[in-house]
């Protein structure tokens, strides 16, 4: 027996979705096995590509993971942070730097870390 086409999975949700919830009478209507229906209806879409990328914040985004990245090496393997701790750091500079950018503020950005760099906007 042949695949189901992509045109018969998008017409059984969208029947799906205008109102006929049994899965048993969406069976008999596109002529289908049940399971055929169960996989089209519990199939996750992929979100639509359509948002352009901005390749300078990219390049902002990059260029700190890079340096972050950079800095963790230069330490000896046993001061080196995890990769959750790595995570926290590039979180609270994305937070700053964006804070810096937008010139806005947000609660519960405070706190110490060992990799935070000098340069760095303070928080206000």
């Amino acid at each position: 027996m042949a695949e189901p086409g992509t045109e018969l999975f998008e017409a059984i949700r969208r029947d799906h979705q205008a109102g006929d919830r049994l899965p048993r009478a969406l069976a008999v209507r596109h002529g289908v096995p049940h399971q055929t229906v169960m996989e089209a209806i519990s199939t996750v879409l992929p979100l639509p590509l359509d948002l352009p990328a901005d390749e300078e914040e990219l390049d902002q985004a990059r260029q700190l993971l890079d340096a972050l990245l950079e800095e963790d090496q230069a330490k000896a393997p046993a001061e080196r942070c995890s990769a959750f701790e790595l995570y926290e750091e590039l979180s609270l500079r994305a937070s700053r730097l964006l804070r810096h950018l937008t010139g806005t503020t947000r609660a519960g950005l405070g706190g110490q870390c060992p990799l935070r760099h000098a340069e760095a906007p303070s928080p206000t």
